[in-house]
């Protein structure tokens, strides 16, 4: 991730990571999920949401192959529920979030390495996710 940014424990629990995702990021966010051993299912539901990838927006390679769905409550409180019954790889290998076409989380390796997020984010809004996943971050 371009600039300053705040690291933040891994969350080892995907569940846990989606349902908490709207204390982080804006209601009007994009998730990008990546390198995923999508079942039907997940493909059925990457489908049913996916929308077209912001214009301009400078990713990393690894999700160029993404797919871009809206980061509402609606969707991640879905996408939880799936996750709950597979295993992290079937859901994703790589998470981004951007907003207003910047990144504004990345996250490789999921569900075993930290994860980067702007200092865009307010300091309140990482307290308030790190308490309700329980974890730790950092300014690097």
């Amino acid at each position: 991730m371009e600039g300053p940014c705040w690291r933040i424990a891994p969350v080892g629990d995907l569940p846990t990571f989606f349902r908490a995702l709207p204390l982080l990021v804006p209601p009007d966010a994009l998730l990008c999920l990546a390198a995923g051993a999508w079942d039907r299912g997940m493909r059925l539901f990457l489908d049913r949401h996916r929308v077209p990838p912001p214009s301009g927006l400078r990713r990393p390679r690894t999700f160029r192959g993404g797919v871009d769905l809206p980061a509402t409550s609606e969707v991640l409180a879905e996408l939880a529920g799936l996750s709950e019954r597979r295993a992290e790889p079937e859901v994703a290998g790589d998470i981004a979030v951007s907003h207003l076409g910047g990144q504004v989380l990345e996250w490789f390796d999921v569900p075993d390495d930290p994860f980067a997020v702007s200092r865009s984010v307010p300091v309140d809004r990482i307290a308030t996710f790190c308490r309700q996943v329980r974890v730790t971050f950092a300014m690097p």
